[in-house]
């Protein structure tokens, strides 16, 4: 099997930039990079885009960071990165939604509600029809934006089942 190069559209997602090709060893596919100035730097840009921010999230964010040659870089290795960007995009994780739906178990949909997921909720509930779909404040990381919430949300249904 040879190896698959990153998609042009994932170097889009949020302004990072790729590695020149002159840079780049031949016969190496190219990868995201994810470098900032300074820890500033850092932490404006995720603030950018989390609309619920808070210290705890930081603390998060910056423990998959770390300095390398005077910036801030990713902590885990690019191409590991680059590589489950990639496969996300080429097998989406629905494919198990309608064994899920005939599966007869129990299911809890959380959905966030700054999050335009409607299609694919809907789809979603298409496949698995006994779905229960609720909705948290929050953006779409919902441990990160709303942990109390989303905790509450999830235990008390799990405590209501029968």
């Amino acid at each position: 099997m040879g190896r698959r190069r990153v998609p042009r559209r994932l170097d889009r997602r949020a302004g990072n930039r790729r590695r020149s090709d002159a840079a780049r060893p031949r016969g190496i596919p190219p990868v995201v990079v994810y470098r900032f100035d300074d820890w500033d730097a850092f932490v404006a840009a995720a603030k950018e885009t989390r609309p619920h921010w808070r210290s705890a999230l930081e603390e998060r964010l910056r423990a998959g960071m770390r300095e390398q040659d005077g910036a801030i870089v990713a902590a885990s290795d690019k191409r590991a990165a680059a590589a489950a960007w990639h496969g996300l995009l080429q097998e989406q994780p629905s494919s198990a939604h309608e064994a899920l739906g005939r599966s007869g178990v129990p299911v809890l949909l959380v959905v966030a509600s700054e999050s335009d997921t409607r299609v694919e909720v809907e789809r979603f509930r298409a496949a698995v029809p006994t779905v229960e779909i609720t909705e948290v404040a929050s953006g779409h990381d919902l441990l990160a934006d709303a942990p109390e919430e989303t905790i509450a949300l999830v235990s008390g249904w799990l405590l209501d089942l029968d």
